[in-house]
């Protein structure tokens, strides 16, 4: 069955999702290396700072977590199918609703078992609730 041509996709939340870490990891590697590598005048340009070399460090290691959880992050959109993502993706957005308070870790564990195709019809109807103008992406399962 062929989704239709409007069909949610969630291609939103994965680039926002790949641009921020993206920039977050390239923002954190080059603040890294500006702070081990730049003079003092340019990191201190009043002077009277004391130079923190741990920061430039840290920021580093920062930068190299956001790159590995991006390129994680490629890993599972490449090695799950359309409706997978989209599923995934609709979930997470459905319990972002204005009013509609949600954990982050509850919302990620719930569209993992989307992604999976394990949610019943009852939460389908709930999270369809939240913005029924956005339809369920998936295959519903069996009555």
């Amino acid at each position: 069955m062929d989704r239709p041509k409007d069909a949610y996709r969630g291609t939103g939340y994965w680039v926002g999702q790949f641009v921020l870490l993206a920039l977050f990891g390239v923002a954190c590697l080059g603040g890294g290396l500006f702070i081990l590598f730049a003079p003092e005048s340019a990191t201190c340009p009043r002077g009277g700072c004391e130079r923190e070399p741990g920061a430039g460090v840290m920021l580093l290691l920062a930068g190299v977590a956001f790159l590995i959880v991006l390129l994680w992050m490629v890993g599972r959109y490449r090695g799950s199918s359309a409706e997978q993502r989209a599923v995934y993706a609709w979930v997470i957005m459905q319990r972002h609703t204005p009013g509609h308070h949600s954990r982050d870790r509850e919302s990620m564990a719930l569209a993992a078992r989307a992604r999976r195709g394990e949610l019943t019809r009852q939460e389908i109807a709930r999270l369809q609730a939240l913005r029924p103008e956005v339809p369920y992406p998936g295959k519903l399962p069996p009555a």
